[in-house]
């Protein structure tokens, strides 16, 4: 199971990507859904927002052309709302439903 965050509102999750329209909520009604069915035995969060740093100049033009324009809230702020999303996530990854 992966769970990429770009999947979830910008109100909930800050990427690199624009965002989704899922709400935690959302998720996890979706996760007990697949509980009733099956079993995780695997799991990682993934997409969460990380400063670009590129390496050659085609690398920074390839990205900004393909990358919607967004503003962003400070690094501090980023770091807040995916931590607080990741303790939302992790726990029903991890315990069963």
């Amino acid at each position: 199971m992966t769970i990429d965050l770009d999947c979830l509102s910008a109100e909930e999750a800050v990427t690199n990507w624009e965002s989704g329209r899922f709400a935690i909520a959302d998720l996890q009604w979706a996760l007990e859904k697949l509980h009733e069915f099956s079993r995780i035995v695997g799991a990682d969060v993934c997409g969460a927002y990380s400063s670009p740093k590129y390496a050659r100049w085609k690398q920074r033009f390839a990205a900004e052309f393909d990358h919607p324009k967004i503003q962003r809230p400070a690094a501090h702020q980023i770091r807040a709302i995916n931590l607080a999303a990741l303790e939302e996530l992790w726990p029903l990854l991890t315990q069963p439903l």
